[in-house]
């Protein structure tokens, strides 16, 4: 049975815009219907020209929390966080968050 994106996880402290340049952080908790834990899940952060954009990812248990910078090296655009994530049964869910980089 498909599962729609609300319903495999929940994202929170994510804006949808972004105008000064510094360090953020959001947290994206899965479902504990599909997933045992994010171990085996993956993240890659990408800015509006397609390069990778610095960030840690810190995973325990269901939570997954994702602190990225944005300074002069990221273009303005829509960044992307691309989401790999492997449910109990070894399925692998391809999910995408964006928001805005406006530059000062």
């Amino acid at each position: 049975m498909p599962f729609r994106g609300s319903e495999k996880f929940q994202v929170f402290n994510l804006r949808e815009t972004y105008h000064e340049f510094g360090s953020y952080d959001f947290k994206v908790f899965l479902s504990p219907k599909l997933f045992k834990n994010s171990h085996l899940s993956s993240m890659d952060l990408i800015d509006s020209d397609g390069r990778a954009m610095r960030f840690t990812l810190d995973k325990w248990g269901r939570k997954m929390n994702c602190s990225f910078i944005l300074d002069r090296t990221v273009s303005d655009g829509v960044s992307t966080a691309r989401l790999s994530l492997v449910d109990d049964l070894g399925n692998i869910h391809e999910s995408f968050l964006r928001w805005w980089v406006i530059k000062p």
